[in-house]
């Protein structure tokens, strides 16, 4: 209760109550003034004395424990007082996804593929745990939904509640057939109970992701979204909201590919895509726009670098001028001692070089002038001669000046004419890689190549080999253009030779990412799971008859 002593912890507000676990705010003090706000979780009273629920809390927090990622939300400590549990966590100071958008407010897209790349680092670390003998853990989250997505007022994004998470070490097993984690953001392999792993997270976050475009749940509801799961497809984001970027659709409808073997293998494949996607659409957000949109919806004020208005200046670059704290203005004294020091800089540049037959002997050292001079000049009187010297050089300082931007601008002037960049397009906003396919010994690039496609980069294994129809094409990463549409090739890796299927799309740049462990009978697998799926939905229509 609020105003209890829990140990060290004085439990000042109560946050929320879920199935498990209550929630509230707390306060650790220590000696000197010392204090911090925390999270404490407590097992719920009536559950305390359940050995299966006291399993889950435990696990939770032992799992917790080995994830120390700055994306997930940390714990400092599991107690216990008087039998009853409890675990105290990171306080973070924001709010959750499902806040915000349960608000009606809009996240931008940018802003929220940000968020979602936020997520996928957690959930790659995660997935990619190790304990402290060196063996997989094996943690599947099995509950990424928005509510556990929380975003501080700092930008700053946070994975949390592990405590339905699958892990290959838990002491409280699940029971067989028991289904854990939210229906609406449920996998179709964890609907239907089977064995899950990472790339049931996949899926979670793919409906997340979704959610932030087009605030909208591709299937729906929770109960009612468990049919959608299994049989339909969602509607592509950007046909939803005509503002969505096609190249943020497309990686959102393969995190929502029904057949596992479709699906993003990793979290770590899928991060790469969305950050692709946001250098296609020149976007780029960070903690200070994630804040924005927190403190927008939490009513707090924005901080003072928050408030400056971002200009685009058009090439991945912005105006960040009116960001510079205003300084004092500077004094005159300041001003020509900075023009003096440009234009004897300029003056010393501009002077010919002397070469040794033109050297004069080392000069006498110039007599000092008289004392009685220097001493009876007036600071006014300096300050004046200082200006008439620099309205004498003045003119010599502009007309070097000039000089040098001439010839700089005629450089690259003619620099551009003979050898155009071939990292920029004729839309300077655009950045793409080389369009001439790498010449390699041996290789014939032109065998996967067509005049009029679109760029494509295809990439596995470092130095796999690429194939096409026999002819050997080159190594991965490998650049070429394709036209859209199906195309096959052979990767061989060592003594291994695999067949490779990808699709090009109308797009400046596609990136095609192989798992080249994954390769071999895929597409025949898919197939076989295809005609599955759709005998099975077959029957059940049936039977409804």
């Amino acid at each position: 209760m609020e105003g209890e002593q829990l140990g060290k912890y004085h439990l000042k507000r109560h946050l929320a109550t879920g199935g498990m676990a209550e929630i509230y705010l707390a306060e650790q003090l220590g000696p000197e003034g010392f204090a911090k706000e925390i999270v404490i979780k407590r097992i719920l009273p009536h559950l305390a004395r359940d050995r299966n629920f006291t399993a889950m809390f435990l696990d939770e927090a032992r799992l917790a424990a080995n994830l120390n990622h700055p994306n997930i939300g940390q714990i400092y400590e599991l107690g216990e007082v008087e039998g009853n549990y409890f675990i105290a966590m990171e306080f973070i100071d924001g709010a959750s996804l499902e806040q915000v958008i349960g608000s009606g407010a809009r996240v931008p897209a940018d802003v929220g593929a940000r968020i979602v790349t936020d997520v996928l680092q957690a959930l790659d670390f995660a997935h990619e745990s190790r304990d402290r003998d060196g063996k997989p853990l094996g943690i599947v989250h099995r509950d990424v939904t928005p509510s556990n997505v929380m975003v501080s007022i700092d930008g700053i994004v946070k994975l949390v509640d592990f405590g339905v998470a699958k892990a290959a070490k838990k002491g409280h097993k699940t029971q067989t057939g028991a289904v854990k984690g939210k229906f609406a953001y449920m996998a179709p392999e964890q609907v239907e109970s089977q064995d899950i792993d990472c790339r049931a997270d996949i899926f979670a976050i793919g409906i997340v992701f979704y959610e932030l475009l087009t605030s909208k749940r591709p299937f729906g509801e929770e109960l009612a979204a468990v049919s959608r799961i299994l049989y339909e497809d969602p509607i592509p984001p950007h046909e939803v909201d005509p503002g969505v970027p096609e190249s943020f659709s497309r990686v959102v409808m393969r995190a929502l590919e029904k057949d596992v073997d479709e699906r993003y293998p990793t979290a770590h494949s899928m991060l790469l895509d969305v950050e692709t996607a946001l250098r296609m659409e020149n976007s780029y957000a960070g903690p200070r726009e994630l804040a924005r949109v927190i403190r927008d919806y939490r009513g707090v004020p924005q901080s003072g670098a928050a408030r400056v208005p971002i200009v685009d200046t058009g090439v991945f670059a912005a105006d960040r001028s009116q960001e510079i704290l205003p300084r004092a203005p500077a004094t005159d004294e300041a001003n020509i001692g900075m023009l003096e020091t440009a234009a004897l800089a300029t003056i010393e540049e501009s002077r010919p070089p002397q070469h040794e037959e033109d050297s004069e002997p080392e000069a006498q050292p110039r007599p000092k002038p008289a004392a009685t001079k220097t001493a009876d000049v007036k600071p006014e009187g300096e300050r004046a001669a200082r200006l008439a010297l620099l309205k004498r050089v003045a003119p010599f300082v502009a007309a070097a000046g000039s000089l040098v931007v001439l010839v700089a601008g005629a450089l690259a002037f003619w620099s551009a004419r003979e050898t155009p960049s071939a990292l920029v397009t004729s839309d300077p906003r655009t950045v793409v890689l080389n369009t001439s396919p790498l010449v390699i010994d041996g290789a014939e690039p032109d065998a996967l190549f067509d005049d009029a496609g679109n760029t494509v980069v295809i990439a596995s294994i470092p130095a796999t080999r690429i194939y096409k129809d026999g002819q050997f094409v080159g190594w991965t990463p490998h650049q070429t253009q394709l036209n859209p549409g199906r195309h096959r090739i052979e990767l061989a890796h060592g003594e291994e030779r695999k067949v490779a299927e990808f699709e090009v799309v109308q797009s400046r740049l596609n990136r095609v990412q192989f798992d080249f462990e994954s390769l071999g009978e895929k597409a025949e697998k898919a197939k076989t799971k295809r005609k599955k799926r759709g005998r099975s939905l077959r029957s059940k229509i049936r039977s409804l008859f």
